[in-house]
Formats: structure tokens, C-alpha cells, sequence
């Protein structure tokens, strides 16, 4: 399985792929093979929480749980 490093660089050499996947992960969602509610929301958070490799309690909590703090300078 490549690390999530690996499959970044994979996506920026290949973006037709992410594409592709993204397309995927839309079909299944409208003909309703994705259940998880939180992820059917986003095609693009899908997508991201399948190359993070991350359990999607821990994605969720990392990505849109997490308060970020913009600091102005």
C-alpha cells in the first residue's frame, strides 16, 4: 500500500486519475452505495479521506472537527 506522501505525487503526475475517482465516488453515491452520510456530503472529502489512510472518525475529527486558527499579521 503506498504512503500517503506517494499517493499525492501520484495525483499531481496523473490529476486524469483523481478525476476518474472523484466521478466514481459520485456514481456510488447517487445510486446510493455510500451510507455514511458524512462522507456522501463531499465527493472531494470522500476522495481525501481515501488516500489519507486514516479510520474516518480520525479523518473527520482532523478535518472538519479541528478549530483552525487564522493568524493575521
Amino acid at each position: 500500500m503506498s504512503s500517503y506522501k506517494q499517493k499525492i505525487r501520484e495525483i499531481k503526475d496523473y490529476p486524469h486519475v483523481a478525476r476518474n475517482w472523484i466521478k466514481t465516488i459520485k456514481w456510488l453515491k447517487e445510486n446510493k452505495w455510500v451510507e455514511n452520510r458524512q462522507l456522501s456530503a463531499d465527493e472531494e472529502m470522500a476522495f481525501n479521506w481515501w488516500i489519507s489512510g486514516k479510520a474516518f472518525k480520525q479523518f473527520y475529527a482532523d478535518e472538519v472537527l479541528q478549530q483552525k486558527i487564522e493568524f493575521n499579521e
